[in-house]
């Protein structure tokens, strides 16, 4: 679409990021049946320039450390490193342990967000 930008799409929120400064554009968009609903992001003041939004508190941007390796039993086979937490969140690594490895495993999807799960490639 002429005068449009896309910045980011999510197909995990179901959303497209665009930049735009036409007031056309935008309606065409919003009058899509498949758009539920579109919100500006950032301000745009006559000069061109963007502004903060003055309802949305800007906190300060801290870098984020990397996260420790949580201690694992020497005898797991795999070294999980930094993401054993989330593999013993689920006790992957005693499946592992007992020669489990997803060879041959069919995969149930039991969550209803995942939108055209039988028709996106990425579900293949």
């Amino acid at each position: 679409m002429p005068n449009v930008t896309v910045l980011n799409v999510s197909k995990w929120l179901n959303q497209v990021c665009i930049l735009t400064t036409d007031a056309a554009a935008l309606d065409k968009i919003n009058g899509f049946s498949f758009v539920n609903a579109a919100q500006p992001i950032g301000l745009r003041n006559s000069s061109g320039n963007i502004t903060k939004d003055k309802s949305v508190p800007l906190l300060p941007v801290r870098p984020i450390p990397p996260p420790a390796a949580k201690p694992q039993n020497p005898n797991d086979v795999y070294d999980y490193g930094v993401a054993y937490a989330q593999v013993h969140m689920h006790n992957t690594e005693f499946l592992h342990n007992l020669g489990f490895k997803g060879q041959g495993m069919q995969l149930a999807i039991m969550d209803a967000g995942f939108y055209h799960y039988q028709s996106l490639p990425t579900f293949d």
